[in-house]
């Protein structure tokens, strides 16, 4: 079974988590939680490389590698000592995730003919930085 990756990191300006990955076309969403934005690869990832033509609809199961980042401000009281200060300026949060393709919240699938790529777009986009990324996935060199 093959390990997809999947980044992730925080966007402060929107309070979301926005993901996205070399590994899987088309793939950028956002969620307000870690958990949330697991939830949504679960179902996106599979469904994302079965409409690419990556996987193979037979197949059952897909390893999702989610790698998280978020810069934790620290000041000299936040109450660590020594190199756990400077290790907390910047947390990493790394998970697997088991997804199994289903129908069930998909968000909605888009094609672009300019990119030959299908892409989500969530119907309530809060990050510039998503929006960005789907532009980019249409092929569309503009940008917010």
């Amino acid at each position: 079974m093959r390990e997809y990756e999947v980044r992730a990191f925080w966007d402060p300006e929107a309070s979301v988590w926005v993901a996205e990955s070399e590994d899987v076309p088309g793939l950028v969403t956002e969620a307000e939680t870690v958990e949330q934005l697991i939830a949504k690869l679960q179902v996106m990832v599979p469904d994302l490389l079965e409409v690419n033509g990556v996987l193979i609809a037979v197949e059952k199961d897909v390893s999702i590698k989610l790698v998280a980042e978020r810069a934790i401000p620290c000041s000299a009281r936040c109450g660590l000592t020594g190199g756990l200060r400077a290790e907390a300026q910047e947390a990493t949060q790394e998970g697997r995730l088991l997804g199994r393709p289903s129908r069930q919240g998909r968000s909605e699938i888009w094609y672009s003919p300019s990119a030959d790529r299908r892409f989500p777009v969530d119907s309530k986009i809060k990050s510039r930085h998503t929006a960005n990324g789907v532009l980019k996935q249409a092929g569309l060199k503009k940008a917010f």
